[in-house]
C-alpha cells in the first residue's frame, strides 16, 4: 500500500485521532473507511481552493526633521 502523508492543522489531526480512537480502529483504517463511506455516497466531496493571505504592503517613509512654516 502507498504511504499517505500531508500537513494538516493540529485541530484536524486531533479530530481524526479522536474519531479513530472512539471507533476502536487505527487512524489509517479510519481514513480508509471514511473514504469508502464517501465513495458509497457518490464520491469524495470537492472543496474550495485555499485562499492565500494577502501580503502586507510596505511603504518607504521619509522622516523629515525640518518642517516648513506656512
Amino acid at each position: 500500500m502507498p504511504l499517505l502523508q500531508g500537513r494538516v492543522p493540529e485541530r484536524a489531526l486531533d479530530a481524526y485521532r479522536t474519531a479513530a480512537r472512539e471507533s476502536g480502529v487505527s487512524m489509517s483504517y479510519y481514513l480508509e473507511a471514511l473514504a469508502a463511506v464517501f465513495e458509497d455516497k457518490g464520491g469524495l466531496p470537492l472543496v474550495p481552493k485555499p485562499v492565500a493571505a494577502p501580503q502586507p504592503l510596505e511603504f518607504d517613509v521619509e522622516v523629515r526633521s525640518d518642517t516648513a512654516a506656512a
